[in-house]
């Protein structure tokens, strides 16, 4: 099949535009026979195509003549417009293949007052949204056009011929405590380097920097792909025509070479030298410039420098000469789309990118009202990395979050600002709660009360009447705080707090519905349940049986909705808190039936961890084990046991994996919680008679 370049894409659109009005005109019934037969041609030759674009764009001059209300020089105006929009491959990458915001696009760059004067835009819109969207919509289309790109691009590239006792060697020259993680970093991705023609020194160099960047192997092969994809986009890039001239040209195949000779610092200060050389030149340049701001975004990446990337991310929206306020709206979605970004892939790396351009936001902000709400930006990305972070670069994040967040109030006052006041009181207690349950003793409990005074607070404007949703938020909020402090107090105190939790879970579920609302439902399901298990532990008798075993109907019912398939992390999560309830129920029942409940929860623990792994999520990985610990050792004591050491031992196993992740300074109290399981097991143990 012959490639298709990039100037027949953009006649394909303007053939399918001419073709669809000639097919939608009233009265004209063999309309739908010529976009057809365009439709097709699309697989055709490019002089076939190209001939018959100019036959259909006169018959879409013709038709203009028929239209109601349309000026007389529609069909000239339309055909210039066209003419002057028409859309190349990159452009509708741009657009994410969306047909409506490609048009957007293309009425974008109209600056003629003929050509956006009533109802002209209009028109140009409705001919030309549908025509992408039937061209777009073409599955035929789409595989005959990128695949075609993509092999144009990717023909001029090298393959790797270096053996791979070259690519050993290099290796061992490395520092020695990476060489195994960067060793298998290399053997993970050579082959996907191979395909996209990376050479071998910036493989190399790409893992070296990952594997230095991540924590742990998972995240770092992850950044590695991210950082071989953005090469490959940009080998996309080198190989399409420049008009920028030679010495651009030198730069970036300087920088690309060092980068394949595995000499990236080098590139990289050879494109902060290009960058510093042209600030003189921006005005007369400019198009040069963006090049090279575009080439060192890129190298950020490579180098997992998020600093670094924030920085060049501003002064490339900066280069455009926008308005502040425009500068403050773009560099905010660059935060939004970079945390939504670390929130789904977990590379560390993305995350501090979002917390780098918060803090740009923060810098640039033109009012005081956007600076609060960058803060806000800037919090929760604090929060989410401080959650996911251990020990005590873990607590520093979630401490600058809440220090964030309340930043924030010195404008966004209740008074002034009462809706975004509220999102960030309950932002706050979520920073203020995470912190706490890391805490031990009355530290920890001064911050779970600090976190429901703050979603109190934010009921007080997020009411039911005026913002239900809000309001449901705040209250399945509300109830996990309350159990966390409820679970820390003893006696009446703690039964009151745990009781109010059920009460607050009970409130949101009244918003929550199954039916309009089925994962809210189904979280707010499983916060239930854990407050009705933790005031079952505390109730004696048959009243306790009873609220046991509402919280793993409860348990039961979120995992409904929360499957594996669709909603694993929240699966896993709802299956370690089942296994807790069910060993709470075992531990209660005699006889057979016990002991089946009892192998029921040790089952749902071992189900979480195959989803809580450490790589991914240590806390939860920790805890999981904590709680499997618990039920072997439930097992153990069970009045149908007869040999309690095999559980005894695995029980003693799974709480000292707990506390590889479990530290006494910023998990303090789950470090506690599990130092005095795995010493009453070994009490337990000793015990036993030898064999």
């Amino acid at each position: 099949m012959p490639a298709i370049s990039v100037p027949l894409v953009a006649a394909s659109v303007k053939l399918l535009a001419a073709a669809l009005a000639f097919a939608e005109a009233p009265g004209l019934k063999s309309g739908h026979s010529v976009y057809d037969a365009a439709t097709k041609l699309l697989k055709a030759k490019p002089k076939r195509l190209t001939a018959l674009a100019g036959d259909l764009t006169h018959a879409a001059e013709t038709l203009f003549a028929d239209f109601p209300d349309t000026p007389p020089d529609a069909a000239a105006l339309f055909s210039q417009m066209v003419e002057a929009t028409l859309p190349d491959a990159p452009a509708l990458a741009k657009a994410k293949l969306d047909p409506a915001t490609a048009c957007d696009a293309m009425l974008g760059k109209l600056t003629d007052p003929e050509h956006l004067r009533a109802p002209m835009p209009d028109l140009f819109r409705d001919l030309v949204t549908p025509t992408l969207t039937a061209m777009l919509g073409n599955r035929d289309v789409i595989a005959d056009i990128e695949p075609a790109l993509w092999a144009e691009v990717l023909q001029t590239g090298n393959r790797i011929d270096e053996t791979t006792t070259d690519t050993n060697q290099r290796v061992r020259e490395l520092q020695a405590d990476m060489t195994a993680k960067i060793d298998r970093l290399i053997a993970e991705k050579e082959q996907v380097a191979r395909d996209l023609h990376i050479k071998e020194g910036m493989l190399i160099g790409l893992a070296r920097n990952y594997a230095q960047n991540a924590s742990d192997f998972e995240s770092a092969l992850a950044g590695l792909q991210l950082a071989l994809e953005t090469a490959a986009r940009q080998q996309a890039r080198n190989a399409l025509p420049s008009n920028l001239g030679e010495a651009v040209d030198s730069v970036i195949a300087k920088v690309d070479d060092l980068n394949d000779q595995d000499q990236m610092a080098a590139a990289d200060d050879l494109l902060r030298a290009e960058m510093n050389r042209l600030d003189a030149e921006i005005e007369e340049r400019k198009a040069v410039q963006s090049r090279i701001i575009d080439k060192a975004i890129a190298q950020a990446i490579y180098q997992a420098d998020a600093d670094a990337l924030a920085d060049r991310t501003l002064r490339r929206i900066q280069l455009d000469g926008p308005s502040r306020e425009d500068q403050f709206k773009r560099l905010r979605h660059e935060v939004l789309r970079r945390y939504n970004e670390g929130l789904r892939t977990g590379v560390p790396f993305v995350l501090n990118a979002a917390i780098g351009l918060a803090r740009r936001c923060i810098d640039i902000a033109p009012t005081p009202y956007l600076e609060a709400m960058a803060q806000n930006d800037l919090a929760n990305a604090l929060q989410t990395k401080g959650t996911r972070t251990e020990g005590p670069e873990g607590a520093k994040l979630l401490a600058e979050a809440v220090t964030a967040f309340r930043a924030s109030f010195d404008v966004c006052t209740r008074m002034d600002h009462p809706v975004e006041w509220a999102v960030t009181q309950n932002n706050l207690a979520i920073s203020l709660r995470n912190q706490g349950i890391r805490t031990d003793g009355l530290a920890g409990a001064e911050l779970l009360a600090d976190a429901v005074t703050a979603y109190r607070a934010a009921l007080e404007v997020s009411t039911r009447t005026d913002h239900p949703v809000e309001w449901a938020v705040t209250q399945n909020n509300l109830a996990g705080a309350l159990q966390s402090q409820g679970t820390r107090t003893e006696g009446p105190a703690g039964a009151k707090l745990l009781a109010e939790a059920v009460t607050a879970c009970r409130a949101a579920l009244e918003v929550y519905t199954r039916t309009d609302h089925p994962v809210e439902w189904a979280m707010t399901q499983n916060n239930l349940a854990i407050s009705l298990r933790n005031q079952g532990i505390r109730t004696d008798g048959l009243a306790g049986a009873e609220l046991l075993a509402e919280a793993v109907a409860a348990f039961r019912a979120a995992l409904e909705v929360r499957t594996r398939a669709n909603h694993p992390v929240q699966w896993a999560q709802t299956q370690n808190n089942l296994a807790n309830a069910l060993s709470d129920q075992g531990n209660r029942t005699e006889g057979p039936a016990g002991a089946d409940l009892l192998a029921e929860a040790v089952t749902a623990c071992r189900a979480a961890l195959e989803v809580r792994t450490r790589a991914d999520h240590p806390a939860d990985w920790a805890g999981t084990h904590h709680n499997l610990a618990l039920a072997l050792l439930s097992r153990a004591d069970h009045d149908t046991t007869t040999d309690p050491r095999p559980d005894l031992t695995e029980a003693l196993a799974a709480v000292e994996a707990a506390l590889t992740v479990f530290d006494p300074v910023n998990m303090s109290f789950n470090h506690t919680e599990a130092t005095r399981l795995r010493d009453a097991i070994k009490t337990r143990l000793d015990a036993l008679p030898p064999r």
